[in-house]
């Protein structure tokens, strides 16, 4: 009978001490996808800046393609034309940068989406476990 009742014990103990294991985990994952949340709030917000620059840039784009075609048209000044194509080629290049650092911005929140997703399913399932 005393063994028996020590045996619970035991048993009873190693349980606890999983609970307690478990609790850990959670808190550590609940910190995690906490700290995932912010990042993922960050990258947002660097996207949508990125994305307003990138707009700006094709919209000024643009309209030195529609100058240098019109001023083109219209007279032959050598030097506004090489100025208005330097213009051009550095709207085109900031254009391609912009879209270089969206395409990262994109890839970086997806992956915050994913780990995000990753730690919330780990979470919910060890808040199932102990219970």
């Amino acid at each position: 009978m005393e063994e028996t009742h020590y045996s619970t014990n035991e048993e009873l103990q190693a349980t606890v001490n999983e609970l307690e294991e478990y609790q850990e985990t959670v808190t550590d994952l609940a910190a995690e996808r906490q700290r995932l949340c912010d990042e993922k709030q960050v990258l947002m917000g660097n996207l949508c800046s990125q994305t307003e620059k990138l707009e700006k840039c094709r919209a000024f784009a643009d309209h030195l393609k529609s100058l240098l075609y019109d001023e083109t048209i219209k007279t032959n000044f050598p030097e506004r034309e090489r100025h208005l194509a330097a213009l051009l080629k550095q709207s085109q290049e900031e254009v391609q940068e912009l879209r270089g650092s969206h395409e990262e911005a994109t890839t970086k929140l997806h992956l915050a989406t994913d780990r995000n997703k990753d730690s919330q399913g780990v979470i919910e399932a060890l808040q199932d476990k102990a219970r």
